[in-house]
């Protein structure tokens, strides 16, 4: 990795880049492709993954969220997620409200916020487990505004940033919000202060330890693992409840409350199960093999219509001949042009390429029809 001259967007520490991350085509968190030409290194100091923060990456972040489309694969409906082994699955809310509900401890009624609410669907999840809330919703932009003021529960919508937000909550929602957000640590400040005394702060982010492939969305700005999470959250005073990459398969869930004062967490991070450069490399090799796969067979498909399938359809130039998803609202649509078939459709002896985590990626592989071809697995 080379030293270059940039300022960790978090701690204000030295970041070190990983050049080979420019060779990479890249995805929107929508999932939407995008050109090669990112720019991800490692904080020194406090070990955060992060996107080197640019003009250039503001200015492409903007885009991104002026047209954003949450979920369209599947017409808005939220995103199915299955636990390791099963092709089961539940939307992504109501799995995370299930895993920390004795956790969360939440009495029968009182005042929630949910921080980067899209169209509803977490807001839809927490009114349903807890209907006497009075839920807020807030967003960058009022796409969704009368979605969110449908669901039941609902007293208010703010558009735009949380700095001009006023009173406090008993609990707030961030879920897949930060991550996304230029200096998380004073921008969970803000935060912090619309939290009542009591008050309960659930954070959802991906893993990029356990799914290398989030790694490719290109506005995420940071990218958390267990320490760097604990250094934002001391920084911002707040105390962490509980912290779980099981709750969620690929995320990290972090219940978090008010602490007497920030603290400054300044400790040399290890990284424990996947340093960022071997990311990379794991990620560029997944291609290499995927684009000799595709002069070589005469039919390839690729497994999943989220993330990583939409990358190496990119990767290929769109040079694949079908998607294969296990989630039923998707299964019959199109992607990229290309039609989304089950499982039970899949032909044997097709060459399939598998960009998904290890974790999903291995179980998956044991409910493959038998096929002498043997499937791309990071």
């Amino acid at each position: 990795m080379k030293t270059v001259n940039s300022m960790c967007h978090s701690c204000g520490g030295r970041v070190r880049e990983v050049l080979d991350y420019q060779l990479l085509r890249r995805v929107t968190s929508d999932c939407k492709p995008m050109p090669e030409g990112g720019r991800k290194g490692v904080c020194d100091r406090c070990g955060l993954v992060q996107s080197i923060i640019t003009e250039e990456w503001n200015q492409a972040c903007h885009e991104i969220y002026t047209n954003y489309s949450v979920y369209y694969q599947s017409g808005g409906s939220e995103q199915a997620v299955f636990s390791p082994g099963s092709a089961q699955g539940m939307t992504r809310s109501h799995r995370i409200l299930a895993q920390t509900k004795g956790i969360l401890g939440l009495q029968a009624c009182g005042k929630a916020l949910d921080v980067g609410c899209g169209n509803g669907n977490f807001l839809k999840a927490f009114s349903s487990l807890y209907p006497e809330w009075k839920l807020s919703g807030c967003e960058y932009n009022d796409i969704y505004r009368e979605d969110i003021l449908a669901i039941s529960g609902i007293e208010a919508f703010y558009e735009g940033g949380i700095d001009s937000l006023t009173g406090r909550y008993d609990f707030i929602s961030l879920i897949h919000v930060l991550e996304h957000i230029e200096n998380p640590i004073r921008f969970l400040r803000n935060v912090t202060s619309l939290l009542d005394e009591q008050g309960i702060l659930l954070i959802e982010v991906p893993f990029y330890m356990d799914n290398p492939f989030e790694l490719l969305i290109a506005d995420h700005a940071s990218h958390f693992d267990e320490s760097s999470m604990l250094g934002v959250l001391a920084a911002a005073g707040l105390a962490p409840v509980s912290i779980s990459t099981r709750a969620v398969s690929k995320e990290m869930t972090v219940v978090a409350t008010r602490q007497d004062q920030a603290t400054d967490s300044e400790k040399p991070i290890k990284e424990k199960r996947l340093p960022l450069a071997r990311a990379v490399s794991s990620l560029l090799d997944f291609r290499n093999r995927a684009l000799n796969c595709r002069r070589t067979s005469d039919e390839l498909a690729i497994f999943g219509t989220s993330i990583g399938g939409t990358w190496i359809c990119s990767e290929l130039e769109n040079h694949v001949d079908y998607f294969v998803d296990e989630d039923p609202i998707r299964i019959g649509r199109t992607h990229m042009g290309k039609p989304i078939r089950s499982l039970s459709d899949f032909r044997a002896g097709t060459s399939l390429c598998i960009p998904l985590a290890p974790c999903s990626a291995q179980p998956l592989l044991t409910r493959l029809p038998k096929s002498e071809v043997e499937p791309i697995v990071l």
